[in-house]
């Protein structure tokens, strides 16, 4: 873990790139990210800072900021968050949410694929969908539920076809 003036150069840092609303290191602001909805049984872990990019680049300089100082990062994406996979490992990690990365870039009927950013949820791209004469697979998956986060946990949607991450066909990754 960083010292506390590691720490207060990171959120300065952090809050010129994302701005003073989209960051906090205030108690009751980490207290709602020390844990996940359905496992107790998790340690809960407080952030030592939350941000909120809304895009790409944002990501990229907050990763590049982290990796500078040898700071954990935890990413959040959206909805329904369990197993304590969203819950810091250790103490002073930085919880990076990017639930304002919320767009649905495409959906495209020929091919029958959709680009989304990681924090568009079921209900987001079921609705784009419609617009196009199309509909998601995700049975039983919640409508606040994360579509990024669902293909990758192998959550709700599999088939005789495979696990949803098996139709996935690319990503960009920070």
């Amino acid at each position: 873990m960083a010292d506390e003036a590691t720490y207060k150069k990171i959120y300065a840092q952090y809050k010129s790139i994302v701005g003073p609303d989209r960051i906090s290191n205030e108690g009751p602001v980490l207290i709602a990210y020390e844990r996940d909805q359905h496992w107790p049984f998790v340690v809960p872990t407080r952030p030592a800072i939350v941000v909120m990019p809304k895009t790409t680049e944002e990501v990229q300089e907050i990763v590049k900021i982290a990796n500078e100082h040898k700071i954990p990062i935890v990413p959040m994406s959206r909805g329904v968050n369990v197993r304590g996979l969203c819950v810091p490992a250790k103490e002073g990690s930085i919880l990076v949410d990017l639930r304002l990365m919320n767009r649905v870039l495409e959906v495209n009927p020929e091919m029958m694929t959709a680009t989304v950013e990681p924090g568009v949820t079921h209900g987001q791209l079921q609705l784009a969908a419609y617009e196009k004469n199309c509909r998601i697979c995700i049975p039983g998956a919640p409508a606040t539920g994360s579509i990024l986060t669902n293909y990758l946990l192998r959550g709700v949607y599999h088939t005789n076809a495979g696990d949803g991450i098996d139709h996935a066909l690319s990503a960009e990754i920070v």
